[in-house]
């Protein structure tokens, strides 16, 4: 649940980067959407991408939310299987 509830934040980001499009104004960059998706979680930039129709068109943009997709599963897998704990995967970032 966390995880999902952490992709809220991608999902409100891509949002306000529609919105900002639409209006004209100062917009997110590609690399901090990608960011976000990293540390936030994927799903909620995924369903952004389709509901808000936001950066579907752009091949470079969607190979890396697809890579970023990719590294998100393997934790999850890993995670769900035992191999990996949260601990271990806080370790990573230290």
């Amino acid at each position: 649940m966390p995880y999902a509830i952490m992709g809220g934040a991608s999902w409100l980001a891509y949002w306000m980067d529609k919105q900002a499009a639409i209006a004209g104004r100062w917009r997110i960059s590609e690399a901090g959407l990608h960011g976000l998706d990293a540390v936030f979680g994927i799903i909620g930039g995924l369903l952004a991408q389709q509901v808000f129709r936001h950066k579907t068109s752009k091949p470079g943009f969607a190979f890396t939310t697809g890579g970023i997709a990719f590294l998100h599963g393997l934790v999850l897998v890993g995670m769900a299987s035992g191999a990996l704990s949260y601990v271990e995967l806080l370790t990573l970032f230290e």
